[in-house]
């Protein structure tokens, strides 16, 4: 989860939410990316992110993280073959306009 997380923080970075304090990008990353593994994060670990413990940790409020998401959708990856190129990023942005 963490490394996806990553990603979703890189791509934000990266397409243009400079604007958003960091912790917010953060946020909205890593709960991003809890949605996309929550069957396996159960599964495997029994566990769910918590949107209380979260905004808890991060110092970010629920309403702030879920506008975020809102006006700027997760990146998505791309398959196997697109993240294994050499020196190219492993993500894009999905945009809907």
């Amino acid at each position: 989860m963490q490394r996806r997380a990553e990603e979703i923080y890189g791509g934000w970075y990266k397409h243009g939410t400079r604007t958003a304090l960091p912790q917010t990008i953060a946020a909205a990353a890593i709960l991003s990316a809890a949605r996309e593994m929550e069957a396996a994060l159960k599964e495997t670990m029994g566990i769910a992110l918590k949107m209380d413990d979260l905004t808890r940790v991060a110092g970010v409020a629920e309403g702030t993280i879920m506008k975020m998401l809102k006006e700027v959708p997760p990146p998505i990856e791309r398959g196997d073959a697109a993240s294994s190129s050499a020196g190219k990023s492993a993500i894009s942005v999905k945009t809907e306009r």
